[in-house]
């Protein structure tokens, strides 16, 4: 039995309030000890340019991918843990001031609640991780998928128990976003159309009153030269 061959890279999208999905790459190859930190300012920046209510939940460096040699399989174990590792080696958080320390922001999620932030989760083909969940209409996600088998389109199974009809899922709801916003611009471009040809008769209507009281007046200055 032939099983689905990864992908030689992870996908991290981002998607805020209908905009297009900004996706970011991460080669597995690129990967090791020392990891690929996820935030506002990691190695892979997340939430660029978005409204203090989104990033103000999002760490500075919300998580790490990182890699450990697997001296059995002769290759690399790929991991994910909440925060990052310090100078002197320990894993903390952006921002801890309490102690002990906790975590900032949403953390990230596996299916409906956050993992914890002490533990690492190794991560295999078919991950479906919320870096961060669903927070003022922005998500972002982390897929590391794989190739079909044999043309049927199969998978492993995910490593949380969240599947395909629960992405599509979120594919949808930006969608929907995407598309409310579409008829939000249709309206405004209404609006502001009907309102540039108010201006326009109300220009030409001042403009014809303009007229109008010119030649009144001419007329009158006229009757009263006749009159004398």
């Amino acid at each position: 039995m032939s099983h689905p061959k990864p992908l030689p890279e992870l996908h991290i999208t981002e998607m805020f309030d209908g905009n297009d999905p900004v996706e970011h790459i991460i080669q597995i190859a690129d990967i090791d000890e020392h990891g690929i930190t996820i935030g506002r300012t990691g190695d892979i920046k997340i939430c660029v340019g978005l409204p203090p209510v989104v990033w103000e939940n999002v760490s500075r460096r919300q998580a790490t991918i990182y890699a450990v040699n697997n001296p059995n399989r002769q290759e690399k174990d790929i991991y994910l843990r909440c925060g990052y590792r310090g100078q002197n080696g320990e894993w903390t958080y952006s921002g801890i001031q309490e102690t002990p320390g906790r975590m900032k922001g949403t953390g990230v999620w596996l299916g409906a609640g956050p993992m914890s932030p002490d533990v690492p989760m190794q991560l295999r083909p078919g991950a479906f991780i919320k870096v961060v969940p669903k927070i003022a209409n922005y998500q972002c996600i982390l897929e590391w998928g794989t190739y079909p088998v044999n043309g049927s389109g199969s998978s492993n199974p995910p490593t949380v128990p969240i599947g395909a009809a629960d992405r599509d899922q979120l594919y949808f709801e930006n969608r929907t976003l995407k598309e409310q916003a579409a008829v939000k611009d249709i309206q405004i471009e209404t609006l502001q159309d009907v309102s540039r040809r108010q201006r326009t008769l109300a220009e030409e209507f001042k403009f014809q009153t303009k007229q109008l009281s010119a030649q009144i007046k001419k007329e009158r200055d006229i009757n009263a030269a006749q009159d004398k």
